[in-house]
């Protein structure tokens, strides 16, 4: 459930406001006699901080496809063995180790592995202004004797 992107679009911040003013049907059935629906809407802040915000009724226009493939943690290293033996050591290696550089997901908020309720709960899958995955590099340089 995209949260940030209901309570954008409730305070009019969002892209999807952009359409203000604009008469739209919505694809489905009438609950009165499950015909098709044929009622109009007018995208106006009524609308917006009402059913088609994120505080309304309705938040299902805020459910998104949460699945990602992310590369979340690599590392190359090379030893400098001959350099190594020629300054006098036993062995010299340096290292870069990445974490979270790739992240591949039709999701349109920051993280699809964002929760607002903490991970020891049931409740996954909830993102509501909460920060992304950190992208971070770590360098190395090991040296033995």
């Amino acid at each position: 459930w995209n949260g940030t992107k209901g309570a954008l679009t409730f305070f009019g911040l969002s892209e999807l406001t952009e359409n203000r003013g604009q008469v739209t049907v919505f694809d489905g059935v009438k609950a009165s006699d499950g015909g098709t629906n044929d009622i109009a809407v007018v995208a106006d802040q009524a609308w917006y901080q009402g059913n088609g915000g994120g505080f309304g009724n309705v938040s299902e226009h805020f459910i998104e496809d949460g699945s990602f493939t992310r590369l979340r943690y690599v590392t190359l290293s090379y030893d400098f063995n001959s350099l190594a033996k020629k300054i006098g050591l036993g062995n010299l290696s340096f290292s870069v180790t990445g974490r979270n550089l790739i992240l591949s997901t039709p999701y349109t908020g920051y993280d699809p592995e964002l929760s607002l309720v903490g991970s020891s709960s049931n409740g996954q899958g909830l993102d509501y202004f909460q920060l992304p995955n950190t992208k971070s590099f770590i360098f190395g340089l090991n040296a033995s004797f």
